[in-house]
This record gives C-alpha cells, sequence and structure tokens, in this order.
C-alpha cells in the first residue's frame, strides 16, 4: 500500500487562496476538499482559520503587488502601477474585493503606501507631503475604476484605462502644480 500524501502549510494555503479567488465561502472542510485530504492536516499546519484567514491576506497581497509593481515597456511607472491596479481588479476580482473592498483591515499595513509616494515623487517632483496628496486623489480614481470592474459594473479595455489614467494624471497634476505655485508666492 502507498504511503498517505503529506499535506503541508503551501497545499493549505494555495487551496485556501485559490478557494477566495473563485469567490467561494473559506471554511475548513472547503480547504480540505479543495487540497484533497481531511481537516486534520489544516490544523496541523493552522491554529484555526482566523490564521488561515490572515495568510491568505498576506497572499493576496503579494498577488497584488505583483500586478501593481510589473514594469511596462514604454509606460510611465507611476501610471503603470495604476494601469496594474486596474489590471488586478479585472484579472482577481474576487482577491481585489478581499483586499480593498471588504471590511477586513487585517493585513492591510502590507500594502507599501511609502513606496507609491516615492515614484509619485520620482514623477512629478513633489515633496513628500504633497506627492502623498496626489497620490490620494489619483488613487480615488483609479479605486473607482478598478471597483467598477471588479464588480462587474463597467468593462473598459486596456486602452480606455490607459486613456482616463492620463487625463486624470494630467489634470490633477495640473491644479497640484497651480497650488504648489500659489504656495511659493
Amino acid at each position: 500500500m502507498p504511503p498517505k500524501r503529506k499535506f503541508d502549510k503551501e497545499d493549505i494555503l494555495n487551496a485556501a487562496t485559490e478557494i477566495i479567488a473563485s469567490g467561494e465561502e473559506l471554511t475548513a472542510r472547503a480547504v480540505a476538499k479543495k487540497a484533497g485530504c481531511s481537516t486534520q492536516p489544516l490544523f496541523s499546519c493552522f491554529a484555526d482559520m482566523r490564521e488561515v484567514k490572515k495568510e491568505v491576506y498576506s497572499r493576496a497581497i503579494q498577488i497584488y503587488k505583483e500586478y501593481v509593481y510589473k514594469v511596462r515597456e514604454n509606460v510611465p511607472f507611476y501610471k503603470a502601477t495604476g494601469i496594474g491596479y486596474v489590471e488586478f481588479a479585472r484579472k482577481k476580482p474576487n482577491l481585489f474585493k478581499l483586499l480593498f473592498m471588504s471590511n477586513s483591515t487585517e493585513g492591510a499595513d502590507e500594502i507599501p503606501l511609502d513606496d507609491v509616494i516615492e515614484i509619485v515623487q520620482n514623477a512629478t517632483g513633489y515633496p513628500y507631503e504633497a506627492a502623498k496628496n496626489f497620490h490620494f486623489y489619483s488613487w480615488i480614481f483609479v479605486h473607482g475604476i478598478a471597483s467598477m470592474i471588479a464588480s462587474g459594473f463597467i468593462d473598459w479595455d486596456e486602452e480606455t484605462v490607459d486613456k482616463a489614467l492620463t487625463t486624470e494624471f494630467v489634470a490633477i497634476k495640473e491644479k497640484f502644480d497651480k497650488d504648489l505655485k500659489e504656495n511659493i508666492k
């Protein structure tokens, strides 16, 4: 008789992430079924389902970062982060909803705001606080597009998203440039 397969933490996390990504409810039984094991390996790797959910949330953030920080040829890096954010919402809508459209804030500090603010500073030349505010206004716009795509409200193609992000960036930059000049006087 062949030895029983041993299920490890990675197997359990892969199954749990697939469950969330597919929009199913994350339960111990669902994870065990998806992984092809009983619930026993799950609870030998994790203390409880809360710990599983926390790990899945961290994994979702890593997947999110792969989209957002992906270098896109001939696209300014800050714009590329916005395109990546929308692409993540389009291709992984349930993970997007987990991170950005749910009440769960556990692990939210793993989303690096300072990295993005530095990208804005490089793109605009603004000091930290101005870059932070610029990103906040830009993010509201990009998040709106991404949320509507993730929820199925709109189905914009990449070209439409690209044009919208350019228009929004130019408009906000023009306003910030004007405000910064007025504050210098």
